[in-house]
């Protein structure tokens, strides 16, 4: 017996733009998915994802750090 893998289910905070209204919006597998707002607006949405800023990290040796007076 081999069991059928379950599509993905991703969920995210939406704001309709029809009415401003925030709910939770679903996308079963696709990146892109209808919604309809609990007020009735149909509308399609893309999905939101987790913004990524990449972050630079510069680490100095001890005591040479920008700044950094040895004195």
């Amino acid at each position: 017996m081999t069991a059928a893998s379950a599509p993905l289910r991703y969920t995210a905070p939406l704001t309709c733009p029809s009415c401003g209204r925030e709910f939770g919006g679903l996308w079963v597998g696709e990146t892109t998915g209808p919604q309809q707002c609990p007020c009735g607006h149909a509308f399609t949405a893309a999905w939101p994802g987790f913004p990524f800023e990449p972050e630079t990290v510069i680490v100095y040796p001890s005591g040479q750090e920008p700044g950094h007076d040895p004195r």
